[in-house]
């Protein structure tokens, strides 16, 4: 199908040294989202590889760099309307695993300063309002986004929501019960609904529902 497209073996390996090497600067950014246009009849393997370099732990891998990681999902995004094959997918794929890299954004910012941990929250909250902005999502999923950057604790099993849940960072409000839905969908049996309504909902899956990784 459409984006399903395998790399070359030296397209992966061209892929993984642009991640990697990925700074805050244009052109560094500018450069890996080129090759991932170009190769978007193959975006499957780009978009998870791309959500894959943010989502696993990396001894090393700095503040810096994750948001570089960040700043190429978003701009694939945003460039993603494109005529080239394969790019439209881009936004449908990286749906699929966007709970889980802003779940691992949480456990980064818990192993930060405050200060350092607010700053990280709100330019991801702001990228998430943007792709509001631009309707690249359904506003279910997006509120569904802010509410995993916002809840912190509460997205655990037998953790309880924090009593400022709706004094967030940003401007991102999330409101109580939107926290007490989500304390419910963790607590369901059902797993394959649970699944599906978590994924409609911009929200990570119970596999990711543990206790956090110590950040890089």
């Amino acid at each position: 199908g459409v984006g399903s497209a395998e790399l070359t073996p030296e397209e992966r390996q061209q892929l993984d040294v642009l991640i990697a090497g990925l700074t805050l600067s244009r052109s560094s950014i500018l450069q890996a989202m080129a090759f991932c246009l170009d190769g978007s009849p193959a975006s499957g393997q780009i978009s998870q590889r791309i959500c894959q370099s943010i989502i696993e732990v990396q001894p090393g891998l700095t503040t810096p760099q994750l948001w570089a990681r960040l700043s190429l999902l978003s701009d694939v995004l945003f460039n993603s309307h494109c005529t080239k094959p394969g790019a439209s997918m881009y936004r449908r794929q990286f749906q699929e695993s966007l709970p889980e890299v802003f779940e691992r954004v949480v456990e980064v910012c818990d192993g930060l300063s405050p200060l350092e941990a607010s700053a990280l929250r709100d330019r991801s909250l702001g990228m998430v309002r943007a792709w509001s902005e631009w309707s690249t999502f359904s506003p279910q999923f997006t509120r569904g986004l802010e509410a995993t950057l916002c809840c912190r604790g509460c997205q655990r099993p037998g953790a309880e929501p924090p009593a400022s849940a709706e004094k967030t960072t940003g401007e991102a409000v999330v409101a109580p019960q939107l926290l007490q839905r989500l304390q419910q969908w963790r607590s369901a049996t059902d797993h394959s609904s649970l699944e599906r309504a978590c994924r409609l909902r911009g929200l990570p899956t119970l596999d990711r529902a543990q206790p956090p990784k110590p950040p890089a």
